[in-house]
């Protein structure tokens, strides 16, 4: 199953799997983001992979004012688009990031939130390109991914886990990226790295800047 069939299957359930009052990291995670729009005064924000669109809603309602969430899955779209029904400036595409993309204008900020884990390292450059592409110099990007496990000494580890979706099971493979692969893959691409924030023990940031 490809990622899109996977996510158009779990849109409905996936808030409360990920984005219940149970998960304690995400309020850890939008104090971070939080911060950083306000201190940085961002008025525009790009998404890579907005999903059901949690971190569009946020931006949103912080104030921020020219955003776009790109997404593949149609049915992870109409989900964010239900959230955003108060924000109509906020607008959502259909793409898939792992293609290479043309941006009209550019964003002050990037968010691209537990998708690199989805994308095969073959497609990596790609989705990278596409984020240095949207901003503009100076801008941000804001970087949330999981850990590799501890004993993990490579660039990339893949973790196969059986989730259960829609009454089904299903073994879903994540490819783990080290936070110093990251932050070199970052670099060759224009970045400068700001910080990595550790969240807990499987989840961390990385905050980078464009040249």
């Amino acid at each position: 199953m490809n990622s899109k069939e996977f996510f158009n299957l779990c849109a409905q359930e996936y808030d409360s799997v990920y984005y219940s009052a149970e998960n304690t990291e995400n309020k850890d995670i939008a104090q971070h983001l939080t911060n950083i729009i306000e201190q940085n005064k961002v008025e525009s924000i790009i998404e890579f992979g907005c999903g059901n669109g949690y971190w569009l809603l946020l931006s949103a309602s912080i104030g921020v004012q020219r955003i776009l969430g790109i997404d593949q899955s149609v049915a992870m779209l109409s989900v964010a688009k239900s959230k955003l029904i108060n924000y109509p400036f906020v607008e959502v595409l259909e793409s898939d990031i792992t293609q290479q993309m043309q941006f009209e204008s550019l964003f002050d900020m990037a968010i691209i939130s537990f998708v690199l884990s989805v994308i095969e390292s073959c497609r990596l450059d790609c989705v990278i390109d596409n984020v240095s592409k949207s901003l503009r110099r100076n801008g941000l990007l804001f970087m949330v991914e999981n850990k590799q496990p501890s004993l993990s000494a490579n660039d990339v580890c893949k973790l196969t886990i059986c989730e259960h979706w829609g009454g089904a099971k299903y073994d879903v493979t994540y490819h783990l990226y080290s936070c110093t692969f990251l932050c070199h893959k970052l670099e060759e691409y224009g970045f400068r790295i700001i910080e990595p924030i550790d969240i807990n023990s499987d989840i961390y940031c990385l905050v980078a800047q464009k040249k």
